[in-house]
C-alpha cells in the first residue's frame, strides 16, 4: 500500500501482516516467501462508477502487477478481485494468467445473494494450477 495512513490502519487491523508501503512497481516478487495463494485487488479507480472512470487511466494496468507476482511466487492459487467494470478487461485479464500457466474462471458476486446487507457487487478471477 503506498498510502501510508491506509498502512497503518491495515496493519492496526492485521497486526502479524507484513505490509509494504512502497509502489508496487519498485517490490521485488523475487523476495517474497512462497504461498499457496495470493488475494488481492488492484486499484479500482479507473472502472468505478464512483469515479470519474478514464478508460486511459493507467490504474487501470496495475492488475498486471498481480500477474507479475503470480508469475514469480507461482502459487497454487489466487484470487483478484474489482468492481464490475473490469469485466470489460475480463478477456484480456484472463489471457494473461493464462500466459503464465493457471485456468481461470472470472465471475461477479453479488453482496444481496451471499447474505450482506447492501447490494455491493464484485467481480473476481480464480485462477489455479
Amino acid at each position: 500500500e503506498r498510502n501510508i495512513d491506509y498502512a497503518r490502519t491495515y496493519k492496526v487491523n492485521h497486526p502479524n501482516t507484513k505490509v509494504f508501503t512502497r509502489d508496487i512497481k519498485k517490490l521485488d516478487p523475487t523476495k517474497f516467501e512462497k504461498v499457496d495463494i495470493i488475494v488481492g485487488g488492484p486499484p479500482c479507480q479507473g472502472f468505478s462508477l464512483a469515479g470519474s472512470r478514464f478508460k486511459d487511466d493507467p490504474r487501470n494496468q496495475l492488475y498486471e502487477e498481480f500477474v507479475r507476482f503470480v508469475k514469480e511466487i507461482n502459487p497454487g492459487e489466487f484470487l483478484m478481485e474489482n468492481v464490475p467494470q473490469i469485466a470489460q478487461m475480463k478477456d484480456q485479464i484472463t489471457k494473461d494468467f493464462e500466459k503464465i500457466g493457471y485456468k481461470v474462471e472470472a465471475f461477479l458476486v453479488k453482496g444481496e445473494d451471499i447474505g450482506m446487507r447492501q447490494k455491493r457487487h464484485r467481480y473476481f478471477f480464480y485462477g489455479h494450477k
